[in-house]
């Protein structure tokens, strides 16, 4: 096996803790891609024989991948759970041939690994329950675990593709045809963190404020130079920090509480498509999401499309009507959740750690602009309080807590898995 020096980079809170706690949550709703050595091995294994459901059941699937030269192959899903899942959450494939038979994917989550020009980002997937309520090991002690998932992608770079994903550009767009220096972007990053974790404020208001400082950034150094080094951006952002980023907050919209109608559209879109893309379903009378057979999930989509996904769309923008969540399992009352969405709960600190945690992860250069980025970080934090709502309205619940909002957490993590976003697992 192939071994080579690396440098790890953890981009997550000083503190950030993982560990599975066996809720089975990571094998449900996500496609696990098997690579070529690893379907070989599972392939030559009577699973039936194992598990008296698997009989019959073709275990793994061929898809073609958009912008790739071969399809890939991914593990069948039954119910929304991958088929090796078993009734107790625990993976037959780990109790029958042991963890280390397991796809790297199954093996890897929640790390979230990307290159960059330090080194090897070691971020988290906040989807995971013990990530957001911080219980396990300490980061600094996986580093072994990380490392042998990496000699695992030097020794089979083609069949790991994606166990590192592309590199992380050096030179970031801050906004049109402004760049950022990596020591710049990696500044203006450590003040957006610094607005999310200061004291006083409400985190909404908080995440307004750091698009803000984005968005102040951007305006300073628009069509003046090429790329903004370092040197530039720490000058400029001691000079912002100082009053505890006053002009940032006041830019961000005072309190924040209440989104535009368009922004709520625009959530409330990519509620529905999330959901009828992440199932496979779609839209029909009274916004159901039934079972469609075949196609990928583009022509899903389209499916969706001409099946009226736009009324589900109207409904969560106006609180009426009902709404199918296939994440959460159930069929939601969007006036109920349209009253508990916005409010502060007791999960806000849940949804600090994973506001910095998306942030560090590198998150605000998925986007084609460092402003873009900002905008989805906001909208991240709405889509994950709706989902939160969602949570606590289907649980019969009078006010969000601390496990809705995981919840909520978990929804938006997928929908980021299924728009191909994260660099996740």
């Amino acid at each position: 096996m192939v071994r080579m020096q690396r440098r790890l980079v953890y981009s997550v809170l000083g503190d950030q803790r993982q560990g599975c706690e066996q809720c089975g949550w990571c094998c449900c709703w996500w496609s696990i891609e098997v690579r070529p050595a690893e379907l070989e091995r599972l392939r030559g294994y009577d699973w039936a024989g194992e598990s008296a459901r698997l009989r019959g059941v073709e275990l793994f699937l061929e898809q073609g991948g958009q912008g790739r030269k071969q399809s890939s192959t991914y593990i069948a899903q039954i119910g929304g759970r991958c088929a090796f899942l078993e009734g107790d959450n625990r993976c037959l494939i780990h109790r029958v041939l042991g963890e280390e038979a397991k796809p790297a994917v199954c093996r890897g989550f929640p790390l979230v690994l990307g290159q960059t020009v330090e080194g090897v980002m070691v971020g988290v997937n906040c989807g995971c329950p013990a990530v957001m309520r911080n219980r396990g090991e300490r980061f600094s002690q996986l580093e072994g675990q990380v490392l042998r998932l990496l000699n695992e992608a030097d020794a089979d770079p083609e069949g790991a593709s994606g166990l590192l994903g592309e590199p992380i550009v050096a030179r970031p767009v801050l906004k049109g045809s402004t760049r950022l220096s990596w020591g710049a972007y990696l500044e203006l990053e450590g003040s957006v963190g610094e607005i999310l974790s200061m004291p006083g404020q409400t985190l909404t208001a908080q995440a307004m404020a750091a698009r803000a400082l984005v968005r102040a950034a951007a305006a300073r150094w628009e069509g003046q130079v090429a790329v903004v080094e370092r040197d530039e951006m720490r000058g400029w952002l001691e000079g912002e920090g100082r009053g505890g980023y006053a002009a940032a907050f006041a830019g961000g919209g005072g309190k924040g509480r209440w989104l535009s109608r368009a922004r709520k559209r625009g959530m409330a879109r990519r509620i529905v498509r999330a959901e009828a893309a992440g199932s496979g379903d779609g839209e029909t009378r009274g916004n159901r999401m039934d079972r469609m057979d075949g196609g990928d999930r583009e022509d899903r989509w389209d499916q969706t499309d001409r099946m009226g996904w736009a009324d589900g769309v109207e409904g969560i923008v106006r609180g009426e009507g009902r709404l199918w969540l296939s994440v959460l399992g159930g069929m939601v009352d969007l006036a109920a959740v349209e009253a508990m969405f916005g409010v502060e709960s007791p999960g806000e600190g849940v949804l600090t750690r994973f506001l910095l945690n998306y942030v560090r992860g590198k998150s605000l250069l998925e986007a084609p602009s460092v402003v873009r980025g900002a905008e989805e970080m906001l909208s991240q934090l709405y889509m994950a309080r709706w989902y939160a709502a969602a949570s606590a309205v289907l649980g019969g619940r009078r006010c969000v807590g601390e496990g809705d909002v995981v919840r909520g957490v978990q929804a938006v993590e997928r929908g980021r898995a299924i728009r191909g976003g994260g660099r996740s697992w």
